[in-house]
């Protein structure tokens, strides 16, 4: 009738992964916020918050408190599904494990896991195989993602739940605009949009700080 499950994390990570046999309850989604796939381009994988997350999805979320070593999500019933189906958004896709796993590479697929660095948050291809813990989600891109060959580092952009209707609140839900190996810095505008070709005089976000080009 009510479960409630326990995890010790490294303070450190910004980020983690997240699949509930149950739906968390108010008390969990006030210390927790959740974020499930939005979209994806060939070298950015955006995440938007979930006001109300549910029971055998996978979710990226962030602890309210940045400095507890523990995690504790609490729920009603659970409904465990031995079938989880990934959630996806154009060649990318995140699945949930209730069991530990190991996938391995397979033709077409390409495996990645979540990596905080000392820059960013990004996703980090597995060399042959990704191992999953219990109740944790794992991400997989198609290998024919538009003729581009599959990246060794994909950044991670995460943006809060707005009332527009895209996800977008502001910069400040902006958290990662960093740029990646071998890429350009990463330029947006105030509404956390990605800007290709800056106009002189405006205010842009590069690398995650105000500028005025």
């Amino acid at each position: 009738a009510a479960a409630t499950y326990t995890r010790t994390v490294n303070p450190d990570y910004n980020y983690g992964t997240i699949c509930l046999p149950f739906a968390p309850d108010a008390e969990t989604c006030e210390n927790y916020t959740f974020y499930e796939l939005g979209q994806s381009t060939a070298n950015t994988v955006t995440f938007v918050e979930v006001e109300t997350p549910q029971a055998n999805v996978p979710y990226l979320y962030s602890a309210v408190d940045g400095e507890a070593t523990t995690h504790t999500f609490t729920g009603g019933e659970t409904t465990v599904s031995l079938a989880l189906t990934p959630a996806s958004a154009g060649t990318w896709a995140i699945s949930g494990s209730f069991t530990e796993e190991v996938q391995y590479s397979i033709a077409g697929i390409e495996f990645y896991a979540y990596k905080p660095t000392a820059e960013s948050d990004v996703l980090v291809k597995a060399k042959n195989s990704v191992t999953v813990k219990p109740y944790r989600a794992y991400f997989m891109m198609m290998a024919d993602n538009g003729g581009i060959a599959p990246l060794t580092t994909v950044r991670i952009v995460v943006r809060g739940a707005g009332d527009n209707g895209d996800g977008t609140t502001g910069i400040e839900e902006v958290i990662t605009p960093d740029q990646i190996e071998g890429a350009a810095p990463a330029i947006y505008n105030l509404m956390g949009q990605p800007v290709a070709q800056p106009v002189k005089g405006q205010i842009y976000i590069v690398n995650g700080k105000k500028v005025v080009y």
